[in-house]
């Protein structure tokens, strides 16, 4: 996934509001993101109409296509770079060491950046330096952040991804071993031009583990739950427990027990009833827990 993903919906709004540099004043109200704005808000916040992300995330798509476009030119891919590294121009100025007129006129074609300068700003926007160069969808690898879909269009591409996937291995013989598997799944998702495209639009790929699995390229963070209140050997009961018990009470009678055995910090019930509910509304959403795959990830 990407800097734009995040486990609260108000944060995952705001990060594509700032892709599409949206001004920040009214942008609730001019985007239907509030129903009522003269209703004063109490309490915990309602969601977002459902109507109103998909439109903000349609937009993203649409802006995100051009990074595959062959007729873009310099000052239009900078942007789109300094837009997926939800940068500005000040912020990208001060990384580089440089004005932000200076930036600023790149920007709008007025002066060219030297070839050593375009390699600056590629390690500083995280984007290839052919394709700042020359644009198209061949110098975006499948591991690039460029083009990454949202939404539906995201959900989209990793289902087709995980049928390229399928497709590609049906005829293996059964001795292969997992990490076999997983070898020809990464040069294929690297070498073959249609899955590169599919694995950089959905913002990951998928490997195997007793059944395919969606690893992203960015995992998100672990939430507060995770080692917020208990040291890293509980961390590591927690999930023993939780993967061997059929219910949250069992599992947290067992973590109690060898918890207080041990002499260890342990959650309260409500910690981990509220942890398997967000793996569950993830799992949901992303087809897995993106968080815990990130040893998964490059």
């Amino acid at each position: 996934m990407s800097k734009f993903d995040s486990h609260y919906q108000s944060k995952y709004v705001d990060r594509i509001r700032q892709f599409l540099t949206l001004p920040k004043k009214n942008f609730l109200r001019n985007s239907g993101l509030v129903v009522n704005p003269e209703e004063p808000r109490v309490g915990k916040l309602p969601a977002y109409p459902v109507a109103a992300v998909t439109a903000l995330e349609r937009a993203a798509n649409r802006k995100a296509a051009r990074c595959e476009a062959n007729d873009t030119i310099l000052p239009e891919r900078l942007a789109l770079a300094r837009d997926y590294a939800l940068l500005q121009n000040a912020d990208l100025a001060r990384l580089l060491g440089v004005s932000r007129e200076l930036v600023r006129q790149w920007h709008v074609g007025k002066t060219t950046p030297t070839n050593a300068m375009i390699d600056q700003l590629a390690a500083c926007l995280q984007a290839p330096g052919d394709w700042l160069r020359f644009g198209g969808e061949g110098h975006l690898p499948a591991n690039s952040h460029l083009g990454l879909r949202f939404g539906n269009e995201s959900r989209h591409w990793r289902e087709r991804l995980h049928g390229a996937t399928v497709a590609r291995l049906t005829d293996l013989p059964e001795a292969v071993s997992a990490a076999q598997i997983n070898a020809l799944i990464e040069g294929l998702v690297f070498v073959d031009r249609e899955m590169s495209c599919m694995a950089r639009r959905a913002g990951g790929r998928w490997y195997y583990d007793e059944g395919l699995v969606f690893a992203p390229w960015a995992p998100l963070p672990a939430r507060g739950l995770v080692h917020r209140h208990w040291p890293d050997q509980t961390e590591a009961i927690i999930r023993e427990e939780l993967a061997a018990k059929p219910s949250v009470y069992g599992a947290w009678h067992a973590v109690r027990e060898r918890c207080e055995a041990a002499g260890l910090a342990y959650p309260k019930m409500i910690s981990l009833q509220k942890r398997v509910a967000v793996l569950r509304q993830r799992r949901e959403l992303w087809g897995v827990d993106l968080g815990e795959q990130a040893n998964h990830s490059r």
